[in-house]
């Protein structure tokens, strides 16, 4: 049990790190030193940066992936399903925040290597899986509009505030709390617009 704790100390931290300066700037000594523990440990538990990296990323995947492949199998209508994975998704962006500004980051500044994290996580796999079970979907089929765009439609209309989220609290004066409250009221309106959106 002390084992698994030490690992999932481990992770928290790096993952708290990895957000917060970058992979680039973040290194394993830094990591060890947050955490409290010694070098030899953390590089007894992940033998290198990069699968440290690897190892964030897939627990953090885990705490979305499994949740919205679960709700793309239930046996009811694809407008439900869609309502529960813009509230699993919202909500899982409100517990991490800055996730989405990061992941930018990392795709432009760290390309290869981050292409490299996703297929050593099984991430790439999984957005496969769950991308086909979407595209699969005959309500969306039969709407007009192509499957692709759909999901593109959806990331950015979930995605885009928490890019905007520091300006939009300059902006507007407001703290997490008050945008917490907004982005669940806007749950509402990205389900009607993605859903006007492939009706015909």
């Amino acid at each position: 049990m002390m084992e698994e704790d030490t690992r999932q100390k481990i992770l928290n931290t790096a993952k708290n790190l990895f957000i917060e300066k970058g992979f680039a700037a973040t290194t394993m000594r830094e990591i060890s030193s947050t955490a409290d523990i010694n070098k030899g440990l953390l590089h007894y538990y992940f033998q290198s940066k990069q699968a440290l990296f690897a190892s964030v990323m897939q627990m953090t995947s885990f705490e979305l992936f499994p949740k919205i492949d679960s709700i793309l199998h239930l046996n009811v209508s694809f407008q439900h399903k869609l309502e529960l994975i813009i509230d699993v998704y919202i909500e899982f962006l409100l517990r991490n925040p800055r996730l989405p500004a990061f992941i930018i980051n990392e795709l432009n500044s760290n390309t290869d290597l981050f292409v490299d994290v996703i297929r050593q996580a099984e991430i790439y796999k999984r957005v496969l899986t769950i991308w086909e079970l979407i595209f699969g979907e005959e309500e969306l089929r039969e709407g007009g509009i192509e499957p692709l765009h759909f999901v593109i439609n959806f990331l950015a209309l979930n995605l885009q505030p928490f890019l905007m989220k520091p300006l939009a609290q300059k902006i507007g004066q407001i703290d997490d709390e008050s945008f917490s409250h907004i982005m669940r009221l806007r749950k509402k309106i990205i389900f009607d617009t993605l859903i006007n959106s492939i009706k015909k």
